[in-house]
């Protein structure tokens, strides 16, 4: 049904669009370019429009601004932008005449005073007028913003802004919560291209791989219109990148940095970008490239806690089960490169966009974990190695014709993730504890173990590899018209349509066994025989390889998470790669093979076929009201190819019994939105939206993979449906030249078909899921879209502005703040088995009653708030940054004294620049985590950790020659 409905839809449009031809054949055009007066840089987002009607415009990133379908007549021509005076002209139309009229703008001048925009200013103000002038409901970092006192990578830009919060690994962000939902429920895009997912499982983006420098500006855009994709509840994240500019432009940057963790030096940086415009500024090429490497390092702590005989009638005391300790040394390479060329044509523009970035992250991992069950004290090594690679290639025609506007694009997204050689190997030893009470805190838990690395044996040794790619086709058309209905009221109606294929592919391999089992002799013998030293301390035929034996000496650990735990030794990496090819060589055995269940079950690989098409109306009367109505329909096939197996049938890790299975599943969605805004007053408006997004399931969820055990099942229901998402946003703005930009808004989402966990439901009817009489009892292991709606809501405040009104030196102050609180009500579901017995067979009946329990989604922080000083004195710029986190919900448990949340954080990052004698030459000085902060999550039962982090602090110097 919607299908047809589309299809007529638009093509009856298209008709009346066409029809038009004559009516407007008399209309005019006026067009120009917005400069600062002094500076002559061109300004961003000024909006410009003829006074006392709708006809208006708001100026691109070159500062050119177009309107059209001017009707003749004479008009006052006015150019507003905050932090400028307002400009107005008279000027006169003559039907079917092409108008060009250029403006200059001088900053805010107090009477008497000689002010110039100092950088930081500049960057806030391009900031606040792109978010002003923007149709939807965004926040905006600009490209003078991210130029000036860039971050380390995109991730941590975004990170600044108001209901966004950062997910950090190595000490850096790389994916983005946005109010409150993970990133795979946000969609991330470069220059309107979606990004390729770079996750394994889901649909989440790594935002560490884009460089800020070649940024033009970035857009985080909360509440979406018809014309954009719809796949983002949370919100979708653009990144403009940067094009040729008029004449030369070139930059080149070198800088060296420092991690106090590892006392390291060998942290470096280069970039390098040429840009320049040909042909009378018709043909545009920039390119960039960029080369890192940084030492990522961390100290990682683990503990984990249960409870013993719970009582919903009481306080229940969480229990430590086990504590891990990992030191990893962490080195990140990672070398992109971008390549835009555009070409200016009458009223258009053809732009080709190319992206490529590619990271390797080699890391040893050296550790320790604590098992008080089994009474086990573990060291364990792990040597890995993930390659990640993302390209973007991307065509786009827009063009204005008299009678319509047309942008097309097609598009090539890519990512490759590869982790060809990682290495785990592991010494256990056992009874490794005097008797312990286990109410205790983890950091108590070590002064228990007997650290008797005599009686620790080498236990097994692991390999494994994966691949997954993700690939991206896609092609788009939109069709704009504007009517005049009269000077003071338009109508424009915009359609278009998307299709988009997508390729994924996941591939997983594992090998490894076991040497200290009484089966392994033979293995064990063949290392003393490759290594003849260390038959000194375990001759031929010795039942165990004790640790000392291996243990690098070399290894000088620096203090463990601040010195709260001692330290540790650590396995030679270089000897056990060459243990693990003698055991290669000496062919299968319990020591070492190919571990087929594990290398069969999780490989996957399918495709995705998305049929998208929209219609819009865009009314505005005067420069008052603006009001935006549509509908968005999008249809999704999905075919996906995985295993179901029996692990239950003969030695699976040996041979797993198994078949391929393909699913063919379609999902379609009419998604009506509105977007309103009234602008009352020069200094006041009001946005509200209403719209309806999709999140669509984790890969990873939506494969038909199937494993029978003897006592589970793990099952994939490939027939999820996506999430989708009702909401509301209002947002009040209050701007002026002093005041700079106050917004104060809210957000209410309804969240349906949200996808959860189904762990250890019992089987009661088998046939239900397909299954035969032999699973009933087992426990069922799955996802489902939860039947309970989610409530999310928050406000979100914010206040930018500079201090030019004060005296001196003080006029140079920049100040950005924002504050968001957040809250969400998810049921999690719940299962229970109720037994009744009754007296004839089969004497027990038993019953699953499905049930919930309520918490706030996972990855949701209470409270947000990002403050950042700047300041601007002749040649010298200084930024000092505070981000605050409060609690993060990160784990979900039916009892409240075994889910997690994160420690309020609290985290301060500066920046320094001077200018130097020469002409774009500057030295800077980056210092992050100034106060040394440690990620730390809780568990809510015991106040005790469940997790820490510890990245030290990082400091980058460095110089960098800038020619604009």
């Amino acid at each position: 049904m919607y299908k047809k409905y589309i299809k007529y839809t638009l093509f009856s449009l298209l008709v009346i669009i066409f029809s038009f031809k004559v009516v407007f054949a008399q209309t005019s055009i006026i067009e120009g370019l917005v400069q600062d007066a002094k500076t002559h840089e061109a300004l961003p987002g000024v909006n410009v429009f003829l006074k006392g009607t709708y006809f208006g415009a708001s100026t691109d990133a070159e500062g050119r601004y177009l309107i059209t379908n001017v009707p003749e007549g004479k008009f006052i021509l006015e150019a507003q932008y905050i932090g400028y005076k307002n400009e107005k002209f008279e000027i006169e139309i003559k039907a079917g005449k092409r108008i060009r009229h250029n403006i200059l703008l001088k900053y805010n001048i107090i009477e008497g005073d000689e002010i110039t925009v100092t950088a930081q200013a500049e960057g806030q103000i391009a900031a606040i007028n792109q978010q002003l002038s923007s149709k939807a409901i965004v926040n905006v970092v600009s490209s003078a913003r991210i130029q000036e006192i860039p971050d380390d990578n995109a991730a941590e830009s975004v990170g600044r802004l108001p209901g966004v919060s950062i997910l950090r690994k190595g000490g850096e962000g790389n994916k983005v919560v946005i109010r409150g939902l993970s990133p795979k429920y946000n969609n991330v895009m470069v220059n309107g291209v979606k990004m390729a997912a770079t996750d394994t499982d889901d649909r989440s983006v790594d935002l560490s791989m884009i460089s800020p420098y070649m940024l033009e500006g970035i857009e985080v855009i909360k509440a979406v219109t018809p014309d954009m994709d719809a796949d983002a509840i949370g919100g979708t994240v653009n990144f403009q990148l940067r094009k040729a500019k008029p004449g030369l432009n070139y930059d080149l940057l070198f800088q060296g940095g420092y991690n106090n963790l590892h006392k390291s030096y060998n942290n470096y940086k280069a970039m390098a970008n040429i840009g320049k415009r040909f042909f009378n500024e018709k043909f545009g090429i920039f390119t960039q490239i960029d080369i890192e490497n940084r030492n990522r390092s961390s100290n990682n702590m683990g503990a984990g806690y249960e409870l013993v005989s719970p009582s919903l009638d009481q306080v229940n005391k969480p229990l430590i089960t086990g504590l891990s300790l990992s030191d990893i040394d962490r080195i990140k390479n990672r070398n992109g490169a971008t390549l835009v060329l555009d070409y200016k044509i009458p009223d258009g523009r053809i732009v080709q966009n190319n992206f490529y970035s590619v990271s390797n992250t080699q890391a040893v991992s050296r550790g320790q974990s604590f098992g008080i069950d089994l009474s086990t004290h573990d060291y364990t090594t792990v040597d890995s190695d993930r390659k990640l690679s993302v390209l973007i290639n991307s065509l786009d025609y827009n063009q204005m014709f008299k009678f319509v506007n047309i942008n097309a694009m097609f598009s090539h997204s890519y990512s490759k993730q590869n982790s060809p050689d990682n290495l785990s190997f592991n010494f256990n030893e056992v009874n490794a504890f005097d008797e312990l009470a286990r109410d205790i805190p983890p950091i108590e838990l070590p002064n228990y173990a007997r650290n008797d690395l005599d009686n620790t044996v080498f236990a097994n040794i692991f390999e494994s590899d994966d691949y997954s790619k993700d690939r991206e086709l896609t092609g788009k058309i939109d069709f704009d018209k504007t009517f005049n209905l009269m000077n003071s009221l338009s109508a424009k109606i915009k359609l278009g349509g998307k299709y988009v294929y997508r390729d994924r592919e996941y591939d997983y391999n594992a090998s490894g066994g076991f040497l200290n089992y009484g089966s392994g002799q033979g293995a064990r013998d063949a290392i003393l025989t490759a290594y003849p030293w260390m038959q000194d301390e375990a001759p031929l035929g010795s039942s165990k390889l004790p640790f000392p034996l291996f243990i690098d000496y070399n290894y000088t650990p620096n203090e463990f998470l601040k010195g709260k735990y001692d330290t540790w030794p650590s396995a030679n990496v270089d000897l056990m790669h060459g243990v693990i090819n003698v055991l290669k060589n000496y062919g299968e055995s319990e020591a070492y093979r190919h571990l087929d269940l594990s290398s069969t079950l999780y490989d996957y690989s399918g495709n995705e076929y998305l049929k998208a098409g929209y219609l819009m109306f865009d009314f505005q009367y005067a420069n008052i009201v603006r009001l935006i109505a549509g509908a968005r329909y999008e249809n999704m096939q999905r075919k996906y190819t995985a295993i179901q197996g029996n692990s239950t049938i003969g030695r699976p890790e040996t041979h797993y019994s198994h078949i391929d299975t393909t699913t063919d599943i379609t999902n379609e969605y009419l998604l009506p939105m509105v977007n309103l805004k009234i602008k009352p007053l020069d200094w006041f408006d009001i946005r509200f939206s209403y719209t309806n997004t999709l999140s669509r399931p984790d890969f990873i969820k939506i494969v038909p993979r199937l494993n029978i055990g003897r006592e589970t099942v793990s099952r994939k229901d490939y027939e999820l449906n996506p999430t989708k998402s009702e909401n509301y946003d209002l947002y009040l703005s209050f701007y002026q030249n002093n005041l700079g930009l106050l917004t104060i808004g809210g957000f209410k989402k309804k969240i349906t078909d949200m996808i959860f966990a189904l762990n250890g439901r019992v089987i009661l009817d088998p046939e239900e899921i397909g299954l035969d009489p032999t699973n009933k009892g087992k426990k069922l292991y799955t996802d489902l879209n939860n039947p309970f709606p989610v409530d999310l809501w928050g406000v979100e405040t914010s206040w930018q502005t500079n201090f030019v009104y004060l005296p001196g030196i003080l006029r140079g102050l920049v100040l950005d703040i924002n504050y968001t609180h957040i809250f969400s009500e998810a049921k999690y579901p719940r299962s229970i088995v109720n037994s009744e017995v009754i007296f004839e067979p089969p004497w027990i009946i038993q019953t699953v009653v499905d049930t919930f329990y309520t918490a706030r989604l996972i990855d949701q922080p209470d409270d947000i708030v990002n403050v950042a000083f700047g300041l601007d004195y002749k040649g010298f710029s200084v930024r000092v940054s505070m981000l605050y986190q409060s609690n993060i919900f990160k784990g979900a448990n039916f009892w409240p004294e075994l889910r997690n949340i994160t420690d309020d954080y609290l985290r301060w990052d500066m920046s320094l620049k001077q200018k130097l004698p020469v002409k774009g030459l500057m030295v800077f000085l980056n210092i992050r985590n100034i106060s040394g902060s440690i990620d730390r999550n809780l568990n809510m039962g015991s106040g005790y950790p469940t997790s820490e982090q510890y990245y030290g602090t990082g400091a980058d110097i460095g110089l960098r020659y800038r020619i604009n």
